[in-house]
């Protein structure tokens, strides 16, 4: 799916309301995890080297994992309500997804080692920022999630996460909408129906629901004519033969 990647910097629309996203419970244990495993890290490299902990570096570290958690929560705080920093269904990516549309958007995965904007290609559906992956991670990760948080928490304009996630939504439906079954058609009108509901809470427009069986209608009328005209061909094709057999 050919879908526009997302510039933090760049505002797309001023009518968004203010809401409140949160960070998954997951995301925040994670971010102790590490937290604690980089303090454990300090202990034991004490304990070999045989001198007493250095309290800073305990300081230092459990500083950094409490400055992580609060710009992840500065990050999502103009999201909507329902959207949150958390994990993709693989549990190996993070991703900002919103729960009531059943969308999300990940991270680019790449380290801007050259000093560029890290811009990302249009078929990507990916926000500029370096999000380390969630495999194998240890104490030494916490530096990455913590350069993660910096650039999403000086990101202006955030609330364009909210409304790709909105249209993300709104592709698939119209998507489904071309289904010219019985039981897409009742999924059709749900989907109509949730996408007028929330579309104030995303800043977006209405219509959707006559928009979707406007969509509909043409696929059951696009299907109709398909069997139309298979029906003449078939009954042409006899015809043919039947002149064949007479010559």
């Amino acid at each position: 799916m050919n879908v526009q990647s997302i510039s933090l910097a760049t505002p797309q629309h001023n009518s968004q309301p203010t809401f409140n996203g949160y960070v998954d419970k997951p995301v925040v244990k994670l971010v102790r995890g590490l937290t604690q495993m980089g303090m454990d890290r300090v202990v034991n490299e004490a304990n070999l080297s045989c001198q007493k902990v250095d309290i800073r570096k305990l300081h230092d570290v459990r500083t950094m994992g409490e400055a992580v958690l609060a710009k992840f929560n500065h990050f999502v705080e103009n999201l909507h309500p329902k959207t949150t920093l958390t994990f993709d269904k693989s549990r190996t990516q993070l991703v900002v997804k919103n729960k009531e549309l059943g969308t999300d958007v990940g991270f680019a995965f790449y380290k801007d080692v050259t000093g560029n904007t890290g811009r990302l290609e249009a078929d990507y559906r990916r926000i500029d920022a370096y999000a380390p992956g969630l495999v194998g991670l240890s104490g030494e990760n916490l530096k990455e999630f913590n350069n993660l948080a910096d650039t999403l928490v000086k990101a202006p304009h955030k609330e364009e996460i909210d409304e790709y996630l909105y249209k993300n939504f709104t592709q698939k439906i119209e998507k489904q909408a071309n289904n010219s079954s019985f039981f897409a058609g009742l999924k059709t009108k749900r989907n109509g129906k949730k996408a007028d509901k929330l579309a104030p809470e995303f800043g977006q427009p209405t219509g959707w629901l006559n928009k979707l069986l406007e969509i509909r209608n043409n696929a059951i009328q696009k299907k109709e004519e398909a069997k139309r005209l298979a029906k003449e061909q078939k009954k042409l094709k006899k015809v043919n033969m039947k002149i064949a057999k007479e010559v």
